[in-house]
């Protein structure tokens, strides 16, 4: 029959016609059937995904989880045993978060965090952190629990969270908020997922699309830092003297993300994880996907200035429970004036200014393109003493988290709980300034070559002056680290 209709085509419309014809079918054939194995693998395309027409916020569109039964459990990362010491063991092998999960191209999770909406509330709250593609923007998503006692609960998402480069990318950071209704249990959860819209749909009971969540305790007394990102050929000499200046100024916990990090830089960290000072987590982009090529932490990108994002509001939710929450590199200092504390200088800020939600700090820039300055350290902030006048250039901040909004934190600002009437404040340049030690930037010598060397000048030596009497110690702990 076919061969019949085959020959009665060549008759009719000739042989260069019929090549078009079987070409454009073999391709047909070719794209139906690799659509065909990415929509049946497991981990490429784990959801059947809504359609693409257009919605009102309010309107739900639905999509159902589909698991490859062949999937094996992955070792999950180590907890931290501080941090969960009154929550009950959890299952070593089903949830695994050292890789995105990724539902498809275009929907990854990146963190789940348990924390409390208010004091006298505790465990009642559920935030995720992922990306989602634009399409999705007016998508509506629910959660499902799976907690201790095995109980699968789906229950109706309370907010989703859009970060403010939701029309720059098309990969935007979100944050999906959902509540936790055995909070007054002793019911803890285990596992949590996205899920469909609807509050009574079943959940999905494969394990390997589910988070293990992250329990966010108080510790009402401290103080934490974000730093972000680690990674690279990030030198094992600046994480020293960062973290030995910023111990002695009074910080109690750093919260860090590594990417493709050196091995002796790695090994400082650990030496501050067995001290209990920082707690790190690998970072992992997701797969490229449509409109999104970005595959390195670092390029100077719209997406790449998006994807920072993720480990600011994962830091935000985890570090909700200490009394202030710094936003730092791990290049840049935070020095009070007159030799304070950062708990004397942050008490003195919010004592003065009782309304305030965080601070925000002019930056001195000791920039390393201008050379050397002193040779009486072996470490950079001890080199470079010479800075600018105190800019506007990439502030960072302090606040007390519970005085800011919802999905409150990101890299260079706050937002304050205005219905609370909070607000924001810029620090005096005489209590503290941020110290940014740097190259030139490279906008300034696209712009004007002789920019970065027309800047005024000033020494200062308030970051040395800390450092140089402990540097002695601290090159006896980094001999000590690097050759165990």
């Amino acid at each position: 029959m076919i061969i019949r209709k085959c020959r009665r085509l060549l008759r009719m419309r000739g042989v260069k016609t019929f090549k078009k014809m079987f070409v454009y079918g073999s391709f047909s054939l070719t794209f139906f059937l690799i659509a065909q194995r990415i929509l049946s693998d497991g981990q490429s395309q784990s959801i059947q995904l809504p359609t693409t027409k257009k919605t009102t916020q309010a309107e739900d569109q639905q999509f159902q989880i589909v698991f490859d039964p062949k999937a094996k459990p992955q070792v999950k990362e180590k907890e931290n045993p501080a941090e969960n010491a009154n929550l009950p063991e959890q299952s070593p092998d089903l949830y695994n978060l050292k890789r995105v999960k990724g539902f498809s191209y275009d929907l990854f999770l990146f963190s789940a965090v348990v924390g409390n909406s208010s004091a006298d509330k505790k465990w009642d709250n559920i935030v995720l952190q992922g990306w989602e593609h634009r399409m999705y923007e007016n998508t509506t998503f629910g959660c499902c629990i799976k907690y201790t006692s095995g109980l699968m609960l789906p229950v109706n998402m309370t907010r989703k969270v859009h970060w403010a480069y939701r029309n720059k990318v098309q990969m935007p950071v979100k944050q999906y908020i959902c509540p936790n209704p055995r909070h007054n249990t002793k019911d803890i959860i285990e596992a949590v997922t996205i899920s469909g819209s609807k509050k009574h749909e079943q959940c999905h009971k494969k394990y390997n699309w589910y988070i293990t969540p992250y329990f966010a305790h108080a510790h009402k007394k401290e103080i934490a830092v974000c730093t972000k990102f680690m990674y690279g050929s990030l030198p094992a000499d600046e994480i020293l003297s960062w973290f030995e200046v910023h111990r002695r100024l009074g910080v109690n916990k750093v919260l860090t993300f590594t990417y493709k990090l050196n091995p002796e830089a790695t090994k400082v960290l650990d030496y501050y994880k067995s001290i209990g000072m920082v707690e790190t987590k690998p970072f992992s982009l997701p797969r490229a996907s449509r409109g999104r090529k970005v595959v390195e932490v670092g390029v100077k990108n719209m997406q790449a200035w998006n994807d920072e994002q993720i480990p600011v509001y994962d830091c935000f939710e985890k570090l909700k429970g200490y009394k202030y929450v710094a936003v730092l590199d791990i290049d840049e200092y935070l020095i009070p004036r007159g030799n304070k504390t950062w708990n004397e200088l942050f008490d003195g800020l919010f004592k003065v200014r009782p309304w305030a939600a965080g601070f925000t700090f002019l930056v001195h820039l000791h920039l390393t393109t201008w050379g050397v300055t002193s040779n009486s350290s072996q470490f950079k902030i001890g080199q470079y003493t010479n800075r600018t006048k105190a800019m506007a250039d990439r502030m960072k901040h302090i606040s007390m988290p519970n005085r800011l909004g919802v999905g409150g934190l990101s890299t260079h600002t706050f937002t304050p709980n205005w219905t609370m009437k909070y607000k924001r404040f810029q620090a005096k340049e005489a209590e503290a300034t941020l110290h940014h030690f740097r190259s030139c930037r490279k906008d300034w010598k696209k712009k004007d070559k002789n920019k970065c060397y027309e800047l005024e000048r000033f020494t200062d030596t308030s970051v040395s002056d800390i450092f140089l009497p402990i540097e002695k110690d601290v090159l006896k702990l980094k001999a000590s680290i690097l050759n165990t």
